[in-house]
Formats: C-alpha cells, sequence, structure tokens
C-alpha cells in the first residue's frame, strides 16, 4: 500500500458497492481494472468491454471513476483516522473530512473496446449528452436547439441568465433586456436575431474589404482621388484611410 495515498492493493475488479458521499449507487463491476505505472506514481485503468451501443455509456463510465476515487478516499481516510487515535497532530477539518490538502490521489482513466457491427452512434463524453451547452459554439445548431425546445421562448430571467453566463455568451447577456415578454426572456428570438446581425455584420465587412482592395489597385495604378472615389463609391476620408495602410 502506498504511504501518502493508502492505496489498495487489489488489481481487478471487485464486486464491492461504490459509495458517493451517503449514497449507494448500487453495484458496478469493471469488465477489467489495473495499477499501471505512471512515472514515479500509479494510474488505475478500467477496461470495459461493449457489444452493444450504450447512450448512457458517459455517465456510466464517470460512475465506474468517481467509484475507484472513493476507494482511495477511503483508504485514506481509514488510515488518517487512526493516526489521530495514535495521537498524530490533525486538524479539525482533517480529521473531519478524512483527507489532508497536500495528500494526492492516483488517476483514474476508462478505456472503452466496442466490438458491435453497428457504428458506435452514441456520445463519447458528457459533453455529447448535453444539449444548450454542446450547441454553444455554433450559432446553426444553437438555432435548430432553439426551435425544438418552445420553453426556450419564455425562459425565467434567472434561467436566462445562467445559460448565458454558462456559455460565456455576452451578447446574450447585453441584449436581454430587449427580450423580456410578460416577465419572461425570449431567448429563441434573442439568438434569432444575434445570428442575423452577426450575418449582416459580416456581409458588410466583406463588402468594405472588397471596396478597399478595389481602392487600393486604383491607388497603385496612379488614377486622381476624384476619379477612385467616383468609381469606389467612397468619400475622401476612406479613400486616405485606405492611402495610409499602402
Amino acid at each position: 500500500m502506498d504511504t501518502q495515498t493508502g492505496f489498495w492493493g487489489q488489481t481487478t475488479g471487485d464486486r464491492k458497492h461504490r459509495y458517493i458521499g451517503k449514497h449507494t449507487y448500487g453495484i458496478k463491476i469493471r469488465d477489467l481494472v489495473r495499477k499501471t505505472a505512471f512515472g514515479i506514481n500509479f494510474a488505475v485503468i478500467g477496461i470495459e468491454n461493449q457489444n452493444n451501443i450504450d447512450y448512457t455509456f458517459p455517465v456510466r463510465a464517470m460512475s465506474y471513476d468517481v467509484g475507484e476515487y472513493e476507494k482511495q478516499l477511503k483508504c485514506i481516510r481509514r488510515r488518517l483516522r487512526r493516526k489521530g487515535k495514535d495521537g498524530q497532530y490533525l486538524t479539525a477539518a482533517e480529521y473531519l473530512c478524512g483527507f489532508q490538502k497536500d495528500i494526492r490521489l492516483y488517476p483514474v482513466v476508462t478505456f472503452v473496446l466496442y466490438y458491435g457491427k453497428d457504428e458506435w452512434d452514441a456520445a463519447t463524453d458528457l459533453h455529447g449528452m448535453l444539449d444548450f451547452i454542446r450547441c454553444s459554439k455554433d450559432d446553426e445548431s444553437m438555432r435548430q436547439l432553439m426551435t425544438k425546445d418552445p420553453e426556450y421562448g419564455k425562459m425565467e430571467e434567472d434561467a436566462y441568465n445562467m445559460a448565458a453566463a454558462y456559455t460565456g455568451s455576452e451578447n446574450l447577456l447585453a441584449v436581454k433586456d430587449d427580450y423580456i415578454e410578460g416577465g419572461r426572456v425570449n431567448m429563441c428570438k434573442a439568438i434569432d436575431d444575434l445570428i442575423l446581425k452577426g450575418k449582416l455584420e459580416g456581409r458588410v465587412e466583406g463588402e468594405l474589404d472588397k471596396t478597399k482592395t478595389i481602392v487600393k489597385n486604383m491607388l497603385r495604378r496612379g488614377m486622381a482621388d476624384a476619379d477612385i472615389c467616383a468609381l469606389a463609391e467612397c468619400d475622401e476620408v476612406f479613400l486616405e484611410g485606405v492611402r495610409k495602410e499602402l
């Protein structure tokens, strides 16, 4: 057993319950688990064999990993509390939680080996099982999600704030007051308008870049300023700005 973590010596899966806090989450039996050398320390490697697609597997794998971490914590708590009873000094917090801030756990990694005939089409991580957060970086996916679920059209203000903050969308927070209807926020309309605004701004930016390119070509050819402004349909201020970029 490791002197720092009190890690258990078992190298294969067992049939004991996994405990998280005071709640029992039932029997979780890994197909295979090994403690593997990882530099000067160790890592716990779990192997799961799958013949069928499991659409809940990210959560299932997470429960396996949490169970392994809890086994480590259980050994550490037992060792520390024994030290406390033997007269070795522990702070109140250390004794109550059964852990010390300088103790480190072994990392736990789960590998899934899928042998099924059909191509795996389930999520490969927890992020893939979420909706709003998963779509937060893709405007079109977000719009489709809003359209499918009418509840996004009448969100509580607190829920709107949380969703906008969690996805890091400062624009949604900035325009919130414009979409409050009857004490609720229409996130669907807010996102549709933001997407439209972004497309329009992108279109304007593209036209501006195109005009700049034309003006630069005219300047390089030595054309008169008046002719450039007339042909490119721009003013003298814009022309001077482009000239400075040459």
